[in-house]
């Protein structure tokens, strides 16, 4: 199953949905053209995990020579910075939300 949306006319769920958004972000002290690209950048990030969890387990790297890719194999063994498991959906949605909302001072 295909989890990108077909390109669609807005309609009227749409616009209640971006109403909706708005209104969660009234009191965030940024401006209108911020707050859109803040939710198109959200539902990007949702639709990107939403696929990553529908495609099932992480692909097995059997059978590739890591030795090509040192810095890919260096990533993948070094030890986690925190013992804490840290939820990776939860981070990402907080720091892309506040890159994009936050004001430059």
């Amino acid at each position: 199953m295909e989890i990108l949306p077909r390109p669609t006319a807005l309609g009227p769920q749409s616009l209640a949905w971006f109403d909706h958004c708005l209104a969660i972000l009234r009191p965030v002290p940024a401006t209108t053209t911020a707050k859109f690209e803040a939710i198109a950048m959200m539902t990007g990030v949702v639709s990107l995990f939403a696929r990553s969890e529908s495609a099932g387990p992480p692909v097995s790297f059997d059978g590739i020579d890591m030795a090509v890719l040192p810095n890919l194999s260096a990533a993948l063994t070094e030890s986690p910075a925190s013992s804490a498991p840290r939820d990776l959906f939860e981070v990402t949605v907080g720091s892309v939300l506040r890159g994009l909302l936050t004001e430059a001072g």
